[in-house]
């Protein structure tokens, strides 16, 4: 677990959707510029796990990082197709050019990070193109 990842459930239990959109379109720039430190990347993965649980797949992982039904109910409303491409985009630059993947690399679990993050970005990119059911209940998937 990680501070920047209980802060941004924490945001989105604050703001919902709003800070979504906002943190995708933010990140983004950042991205571009090559500056994915820790806190924007895990932020990228917390905005992942939401996205995801709305839409039904509910991970242990975010469970356990303080991802709440509280946090889902915050997040009503639609996250656009757009924000979810961009989503999807960012994930796979948290993949393969953050800080959080040098870490994972700096202790020899590259090829684990790898199948973990692509893992997300499949299922992210399946809710992107209307794959999976778009409401936003989690009750039927539910992990602790």
């Amino acid at each position: 677990m990680n501070d920047a990842t209980w802060d941004a459930f924490a945001d989105m239990e604050r703001d919902g959707v709003a800070y979504i959109r906002k943190a995708i379109s933010d990140i983004r720039k950042m991205a571009l510029r090559n500056e994915l430190d820790r806190e924007p990347a895990n932020t990228v993965l917390a905005i992942a796990a939401v996205c995801l649980a709305k839409h039904g797949v509910v991970l242990r992982e975010a469970r356990q990082q303080g991802m709440n039904d509280d946090v889902l109910a915050a997040c009503r409303g639609e996250i656009s197709q757009k924000s979810l491409k961009g989503l999807a985009w960012l994930v796979e630059r948290v993949r393969t050019q953050s800080e959080v993947r040098d870490l994972w690399e700096e202790e020899g679990l590259t090829g684990e990070w790898n199948r973990k993050v692509r893992a997300l970005q499949k299922r992210l990119n399946s809710i992107g193109s209307g794959k999976r059911d778009q409401g936003g209940s989690t009750k039927s998937h539910r992990r602790k």
